[in-house]
């Protein structure tokens, strides 16, 4: 991946670079990021072969996974039906693979009334406020997440995405920042979540993305 990160760099047109790192991503099981990298070789190149066949194969690989642990959890929840992880993870699960959002907030919301104070599922609940456009709810979740554990860096990276939703747009970045020195890779893994809104590219998601060399002549580094 490193290999291939370089690659790009050097040559960011390139649409079989962009292929094979979607194969990589799709033999790690992230689906969606291998389907966007589908999609960048598809615009470099429309009509690929390789390209089309790869992001067929990828989005059936994410509904077949989805459907699994989806069954797995159906399966487990309908023997203990007030287990608070259980519900957490559906909720989870169902939001960011964007598949009805009503249920996995009534998932989270089952969970909060057995677990009040638990922090992990405000986060859940946070991003399902946040992809429903509840960008206001979202950040309250975020913020309680937060106050109850201030050095979570993913707890954080929500919380400036809600910000962001509501044009707090220094505090958002900041937030953002804030997150990947924590935990640095967070920026990537929010990246896997499906999420998408209009003016929230940062400094700190723009890390993850090849930029194209200013010059013809590429630095050596």
């Amino acid at each position: 991946m490193a290999d291939l990160g370089r690659a790009l760099r050097l040559d960011a047109d390139n649409a079989q670079i962009y292929v094979e790192r979607g194969i990589v991503h799709q033999a790690q099981g992230a689906y969606e990021i291998a389907v966007r990298d589908f999609d960048r070789a598809l615009a470099l190149q429309p009509g690929l072969q390789s390209a089309l066949q790869l992001r067929a194969e990828a989005l059936d690989g994410r509904v077949t996974a989805f459907r699994q642990q989806l069954q797995f959890l159906n399966d487990r929840l309908t023997r203990a039906p007030r287990d608070a992880n259980l519900l957490n993870e559906r909720c989870w699960l169902r939001t960011v693979n964007n598949e009805d959002l009503d249920a996995a907030l009534a998932d989270c919301n089952q969970s909060l009334v057995v677990t009040p104070n638990d922090a992990n599922v405000h986060d859940s609940r946070g991003l399902t406020y946040f992809k429903r456009g509840d960008y206001t709810a979202s950040l309250a979740d975020y913020e309680t997440a937060v106050r109850i554990e201030p050095e979570r860096g993913h707890f954080l990276y929500g919380r400036g995405l809600a910000r962001l939703g509501l044009g707090q747009t220094a505090e958002g970045n900041a937030d953002l920042a804030r997150a990947e020195q924590l935990e640095p890779g967070v920026t990537r893994q929010y990246r896997e979540y499906n999420i998408t809104m209009p003016g929230a590219e940062s400094e700190a998601q723009a890390q993850s993305e090849p930029a194209k060399p200013e010059t013809e002549t590429p630095s050596a580094d």
